[in-house]
Parts: C-alpha cells; sequence; structure tokens
C-alpha cells in the first residue's frame, strides 16, 4: 500500500460531512469521498489487480474517476487515464501501448470492470502513472510517471501556492488531462475544496458555475481568465487565481488586478514531463515581471542552453532545461536518449532567466523566429495583439512572403461585438511593438482550437490553414501554396 495516500485518505475521513468534491452533477463529502476510496479499493484487489498492474481509467463515471485515481495509487497500481470522448483508434492505442490488466469508466458503461482481453502488462513498483499527452503537435506520447514523482510535484506545488482548507477551488476541464490531475492533488493534500466540471463550458456559462458554486479560487486556462476579466457586469469572490499551459497575456494580469484587486495571482509553468507543475509565480516574488513565470518549485531547477547544449549565463535567450526529482522516467515503448548527458530535460521552449533566477518563456522554440535578421517572438506579438481587444483569440506564424522572406504571420479570430478595422489595428500595434514585430499577414479564421488547458492543438491549425491555400514548409515557416509552386 501507498502509505502516503493512505493516510490522507484517514485524514480526509475525519473532516466529516461538509462537501469535498463536487461538480455540476455530483457532490462527495470528505468521508463519503474517504469510504469510496477505501470500497473501491476492496474491489480492485477482489478482481485481482496486485502491484504493478496497469488500470486504464476513463472519465464515463464522473466523480468516481478521482476516487479511482486515487484507489489505483493506494494499492502501488499503475493509473492510465483515458479520454472518454476519444475516438475508438485513439483508445486503441492506448490500450495496445499500456496493455492494462483492467478498463475503469470507458467503453461499456453497463460495468464497473472490464477484464482485458490480452496479455496485460506488469509495470515496475514504483511507477505510479502514464499519463498520455494531447499529441496537439503530433503523436500522444506515454509519459511514465513514479508516484513519488507525481504525489510529491502536488506536494511542492502548495509550497508556494496559498491553497488552505478553508478555500474552494473550481476547474473547468476533461479529467484525464494532467492540469485536472495537478489541481485535484492539490485540493486532496491542502483538504481544500474542489469543484471541477468536465464539460467545457462557454464564457458566460463559466463564469454562472463560479459564482453558483460558491468557488473563492479559480483554477485554469490563460484563455479563461481572459473570459472572466473581460466579463462586462460580472463580479467574483475570488481570494486567489492559478493559471498555466498556454501563456498568460500581460494585458489579462492587468485587467485582472483591476477588475480584482483582492484576488492573488499565482503564474505555473508545467508539463506533464516534469510531473505536472515546473516553474510558479507568487504574489510575494517582487522581482517577477508580468511575462515572468517565476522560480522553480521546491525539488526542480531551470538552466537555458544554446544549441550545443551549453549552459547560458542570465538574460541570454535558449532552450530551456529542467532538472529535478520529479521528471519523468521516459516515453513508453522508446529507448531513444530523451535526457541530457547530466540528467536535465530539454523542454522545447524558448527562454531566459534573469538576474534574480526567474524565468522568462518565450514560445516553443518554433515560436521565436528571425525577421530581417533579427528574433521576434510570437508570445510578445501576441500579448500585444490582445492588448487591442480588436480579435478575441490570436496566434502568430512565420509567414514566408515571395519578396520580403520571413514576417510575423496573425491568425485571429474576429470578435463578434467589434468590427475589425486593419488601419486602426496596425496603428495600435506600432504604439507597442517595434516595426519588424509588426504582422505583415492576417489570416482570419472562425475558431482556433484549444486543449482543455488552453493549449493550440496545432496539428488541427496546420490542416485549416492548408484549407485556406496556406501550407507549412519543412523549415517550419507558413506560405500561400500559390507561391511556393
Amino acid at each position: 500500500m501507498n502509505d502516503l495516500v493512505k493516510k490522507q485518505c484517514d485524514l480526509i475521513s475525519e473532516l466529516g460531512d461538509s462537501n469535498f468534491l463536487s461538480s455540476d452533477k455530483e457532490i462527495y463529502s470528505y468521508k463519503s469521498f474517504a469510504n469510496s476510496v477505501n470500497e473501491k479499493i476492496v474491489k480492485l484487489k477482489g478482481i485481482g489487480c496486485n502491484q504493478g498492474d496497469g488500470v486504464a481509467l476513463g472519465t464515463s463515471h464522473g466523480l468516481d474517476y478521482f476516487i479511482s485515481f486515487i484507489a489505483i495509487l493506494a494499492i502501488d497500481c499503475v493509473v492510465i487515464p483515458i479520454d472518454k470522448s476519444a475516438n475508438q483508434d485513439a483508445i486503441n492505442f492506448i490500450f495496445e501501448k499500456t496493455k492494462p490488466k483492467v478498463i475503469l469508466g470507458v467503453e461499456n458503461k453497463s460495468f464497473d470492470y472490464i477484464p482485458n482481453l490480452h496479455e496485460s502488462k506488469v509495470y515496475p513498483s514504483q511507477l505510479g502513472a502514464i499519463l498520455f499527452t494531447s499529441g496537439s503537435s503530433g503523436t500522444p506520447k506515454g509519459v511514465m510517471l513514479t508516484s513519488a514523482a507525481l504525489l510529491g510535484n502536488a506536494l511542492a506545488t502548495l509550497r508556494p501556492l496559498d491553497f488552505n482548507k478553508n478555500d474552494h477551488l473550481f476547474v473547468n476541464t476533461p479529467y484525464h488531462f494532467t492540469s485536472a490531475i495537478c489541481h485535484f492533488l492539490s485540493a486532496f493534500f491542502s483538504t481544500g475544496k474542489l469543484t471541477i466540471i468536465e464539460t467545457k463550458l462557454l464564457p458566460l456559462d463559466l463564469i454562472s458555475a463560479i459564482s453558483d458554486s460558491g468557488a473563492n479560487a479559480f483554477g485554469g486556462a490563460p484563455i479563461q481568465l481572459l473570459w472572466i476579466v473581460g466579463a462586462i457586469n460580472s463580479s467574483l469572490n475570488l481570494r486567489w487565481v492559478m493559471t498555466s499551459g498556454d501563456d498568460l497575456p500581460e494585458s489579462t494580469q492587468k485587467q485582472l488586478a483591476t477588475k480584482y484587486p483582492k484576488s492573488h495571482l499565482f503564474v505555473f509553468y508545467g508539463l506533464t514531463e516534469c510531473g505536472g507543475r515546473f516553474c510558479a509565480r507568487s504574489p510575494t516574488n517582487n522581482s517577477a515581471k508580468y511575462r515572468s513565470v517565476g522560480k522553480p518549485i521546491p525539488g526542480m531547477k531551470v538552466e537555458i542552453v544554446d544549441t550545443a547544449s551549453n549552459s547560458l549565463a542570465a538574460g541570454n535567450i535558449g532552450e530551456v532545461v529542467v532538472y529535478g526529482k520529479f521528471l519523468m522516467s521516459g516515453y513508453l515503448g522508446e529507448d531513444k536518449p530523451i535526457f541530457t548527458s547530466n540528467g536535465g530535460l530539454k523542454t522545447g521552449d524558448s527562454g531566459y532567466i534573469d538576474e534574480s533566477g526567474n524565468l522568462y518563456l518565450l514560445g516553443r522554440l518554433d515560436d521565436v523566429f528571425k525577421v530581417a535578421g533579427q528574433k521576434v517572438s510570437g508570445l510578445r506579438i501576441r500579448d500585444a495583439i490582445l492588448q487591442t481587444k480588436m480579435v478575441c483569440d490570436a496566434f502568430i506564424i512565420p509567414f514566408r512572403d515571395a519578396n520580403s522572406g520571413v514576417i510575423p504571420g496573425l491568425i485571429y479570430v474576429e470578435d463578434s461585438k467589434i468590427t475589425f478595422e486593419k488601419s486602426l489595428f496596425i496603428r495600435k500595434l506600432r504604439s507597442l511593438l517595434p516595426t519588424n514585430h509588426i504582422p505583415r499577414k492576417l489570416i482570419v479564421v472562425s475558431n482556433i482550437e484549444r486543449t482543455g488547458s488552453g493549449k493550440i492543438i496545432k496539428k488541427n491549425l496546420i490542416n485549416n490553414l492548408a484549407k485556406l491555400n496556406i501550407a507549412r514548409l519543412e523549415d517550419g515557416s507558413f506560405t500561400e501554396e500559390s507561391v511556393s509552386n
């Protein structure tokens, strides 16, 4: 048995009949949650689940997902979260990769437990979870995390995060996502309350749901925070807000400070490969500026390296490399080297560290590109675009023009409440950005698809651009097909 999980369940049980975990359909008290976990442990053992067995866990049974999650960890089995809305091919892909012994809450909703039809795989006893990446930019990968990494990351996250037993956190994200798991484990170890709704809510519905829940804290993607601060005639009682996933624009942070001056903002940077969270910027960190994601949580550290993996001094831009005890064991089924020679994990993100040790992100490596020989940051451009309040979503691409070479290209979604005027838009940007950062190719789309954690689904974006006769070249830039042919 996992002693840490079992002791925390015993503590939660002692907190009695007040609400602990709820959704838009269900409520569990502290005591009923702990009792349900114990019942689930008995059932899992009764059907032959032993240490190291993989258990595929879908969300078709609602909040029972989190009960099962804790029960699986408690008996030292390996939890494998599954997206219940995924198509059959995607589910079969995960089943074939992981070969679970038992399948819960995925296909047949008439049964709690579905014995696996093929030979199951036994994993090392210290392995706690296999979390599959969203596959937003390629094939999903199975991130192998030990129980110590997953649970330790949650405990380390609570060090900078002021989540106490009197707080009530509201989250709207799919349960199988790493962010949902992190939020849940934070509530589990802090013994605070959690309302978590899996169904994707539209802006006004999200605000109403937060208000109706009585929550005094919100955790979510930057796009959701943008909805909250941009809503007219709405006011929420938020003691604190935490955000992670996509970049949080400076303009959104300023709007939050204006609309909710008493609300504390916590900015997190995380990766599934790091056990969830990695860096945190708390309100007490006076050395960090708006664009910073703060400093590594306890147990982790960060380094910036060049293309030859040489460490760079403060202020120099390079790739972000992560070190620490919450790193994944590796990708399932992949034997090729994943870590640097000294044990660091290359994140694929571009950034720099200031003199105070705060990390600043510039986006993915391909979000930083050269225009007229000078580097530009797609995140910086997007931040300025959102400050204009003339579009409701935006994404920057390196666009290859036949005459000018690489220029910033803007993919944007119009705001239905205003009329987009290109000349006024460009004038506003010129007051916010250097000349080489001004988008010279503007592409309007009906929607920019994002994952539940707010990250853009790039493969879908690329496919949608192809329908507009815009293709991605081998170097990562985009161009009109008629120009490249």
